[in-house]
């Protein structure tokens, strides 16, 4: 029950800062560096009340682990700033003078430290039937905490670019699990370190690496998951046979986390559109009886010539959102083609053609009902 309590205090601090404190005659600054640090900061009170726990690893006093989550963090910041002797550095945008480094050290350390209590307390919380399953759906839950919620609604309209999944979200979610792993092993100390020294490089370094947003998901993906490896390896230097044997069951839990942390980038790479097929979910009756509100569309990148009369397509209008509807005439000219478009409920053609730069590809299937779960969330937070 604690753990319900602590999850939903997490979930209304998040939908308070990014639902209700926006509409308030707030000040911006007393909003950001106040009242949000107060909202963390109860959070931390709370979490401190409940009945302490032990890290479930044997290295919860350990200093070696202490070390490790520096010396992690530390390996991901040497590799941005490596990487940015190619491609150039910039200054930081965030203040740097004693009064703006105060109030975000004041910021960011209440939600650290709300975070990472609370994600202690959660992964090493006694369910071992569904270890594996906590420790995703803990790294996964705090991920989403610091992603606004106006992107995570925008995404389910397919209006965030598909670079911000990449660059920013898919690395929360490996640092998150990490993190994860960390606060398994020895508590809230070593995650909070290893968190601490990211977003310190982030917020304090003077100058940062201006980094292709390919690079920012690679170094932010890849370097976790590498410091996951490195942490068995480190701590498990070496075992008996029969300490191996007793291990395999751990270790078939941890390939299946792994496992499924994989298939979760796997399915945001393929919701960004990033393999040549994509999902896209029906959230009007334009198309209907062909394609119904709810409907999951599946498009395809097409070549112009692939693309005629009676074809269904998805095209992106000037003010970023998509429409999918059928084609009714092709047209070329001087090198260019463009598209007249109807949808099939419409008693009309689109006004204005589209043009292929702005098409996204056309409808090669159609899955009934299985958008719903997105069309709701839209519908309660997105307006």
């Amino acid at each position: 029950m604690d753990s319900v309590f602590i999850i939903s205090l997490l979930g209304a601090v998040y939908l308070l800062i990014n639902l209700t404190l926006p509409h308030l005659p707030l000040d911006a600054r007393i909003s950001t560096y106040l009242i949000q640090p107060l909202l963390w900061l109860r959070v931390v009170l709370f979490v401190k009340t409940r009945p302490a726990l032990s890290a479930r690893g044997k290295h919860s006093r350990g200093f070696s682990l202490l070390l490790l989550a520096g010396i992690f963090g530390g390996v991901q910041v040497i590799s941005y700033m490596f990487t940015g002797l190619f491609s150039g550095f910039g200054s930081n945008p965030s203040s740097l003078t004693p009064s703006g480094i105060a109030l975000d050290l004041f910021f960011v350390g209440a939600m650290l430290l709300s975070m990472e209590l609370s994600r202690s307390w959660l992964v090493n919380h006694p369910t071992e039937k569904y270890g594996t399953a906590v420790l995703l759906g803990v790294s996964l839950f705090f991920a989403l905490l610091v992603v606004p919620l106006s992107q995570i609604t925008g995404f389910a309209r397919h209006i965030v670019p598909a670079r911000i999944a990449l660059s920013l979200w898919l690395p929360l979610v490996a640092e998150s699990l990490l993190a994860s792993r960390l606060a398994l092993l020895g508590g809230w100390v070593p995650a909070i370190i290893y968190r601490t020294v990211l977003a310190a490089f982030w917020r304090f370094s003077p100058v940062l690496p201006g980094l292709p947003w390919q690079f920012l998901g690679l170094i932010g993906m890849v370097v976790p998951v590498l410091c996951m490896l490195a942490l068995e390896a480190i701590l498990n230097p070496g075992a008996s046979k029969i300490q191996r044997e007793g291990r395999r069951a751990s270790s078939a839990g941890r390939a299946g986390w792994i496992a499924a942390a994989a298939l979760a980038v796997f399915i945001i790479w393929f919701a960004a559109g990033i393999f040549p097929i994509k999902p896209s979910v029906i959230a009007s009756g334009s198309m209907a009886p062909f394609m119904k509100v709810g409907d999951i569309a599946i498009v395809a990148r097409a070549a112009p010539g692939s693309i005629g009369a009676g074809d269904v397509i998805e095209f992106r209008r000037d003010d970023g959102s998509r429409v999918l509807h059928r084609v009714v005439q092709v047209y070329e000219s001087g090198g260019e083609t463009a598209f007249e478009t109807m949808g099939d409920a419409n008693s009309s053609p689109d006004s204005g053609l589209v043009l292929f730069e702005n098409v996204d590809g056309k409808v090669i299937a159609v899955i009934p009902k299985l958008g719903w779960l997105s069309l709701t969330e839209k519908r309660v937070f997105g307006g």
